[in-house]
């Protein structure tokens, strides 16, 4: 398994813990995810979608019980309204104690952007800090996960976002839908988010099978 170098590692380790140092316009500083300029204002009523955490179990796209008809809105809102939806592997799984609580962390090597584009000197591998207090299955390592992100620049780090492992029927899902979007110029061909889906009031969630 190929590991994040050190002082990348560190570098990535500041920033989720502190959150962004001061940027050119446009540029990452850090090599961490960084919101472009021009990025829309958070919307609190979309935590519990972008909740920092992370979904070991993908969603039953068909199943109709009230907790797979949950998990198939989260998802849906997630796709509809995230700025950035990539494909990705993960490389480390590990724990911080701090203050007496569990902080877990999945280092990521991003593979393929789906939506949304990333600002200059983003690294592919990213560290993110999960909000849940429970050590992630080690048997994780090198699975292909969706990872989620919304911007929010006033917070720390300036995102929030959701990991999900990428199971067969979800990436076949997600990818006809991204190509569905970019033939019906939703999105742009290659997969940039249209400026007419930057609020919440003019995207629509998209519906699932």
């Amino acid at each position: 398994m190929r590991r994040i170098p050190r002082s990348l590692g560190r570098a990535l380790l500041v920033a989720a813990l502190l959150g962004p140092l001061p940027a050119c316009s446009g540029r990452s500083p850090t090599g961490a995810l960084t919101p472009p300029p021009d990025a829309a204002p958070w919307e609190n009523d979309l935590a519990t979608a972008f909740d920092d955490d992370f979904t070991a179990i993908a969603p039953e796209l068909k199943g109709r019980a009230p907790s797979n008809v949950l998990d198939q809105r989260l998802l849906a809102q997630r796709l509809g309204f995230a700025d950035v939806v990539a494909v990705a592997r993960i490389e480390q799984i590990f724990t911080r104690k701090r203050r007496g609580r569990i902080e877990p962390f999945v280092a990521v090597e991003i593979e393929e952007l789906l939506i949304g584009k990333l600002v200059p000197g983003t690294e592919s591998q990213q560290l993110l800090r999960l909000s849940g207090d429970e050590e992630i299955d080690p048997s994780l390592h090198g699975r292909r996960v969706l990872l989620f992100v919304r911007w929010a620049t006033e917070a720390t780090p300036p995102y929030h976002h959701h990991v999900m492992v990428a199971e067969p029927a979800v990436m076949e899902f997600v990818t006809a839908l991204v190509q569905h979007a970019k033939k019906a110029g939703v999105l742009t061909p290659g997969g940039g988010v249209k400026k007419n889906r930057a609020t919440r009031s003019s995207r629509n969630e998209p519906e699932l099978p």
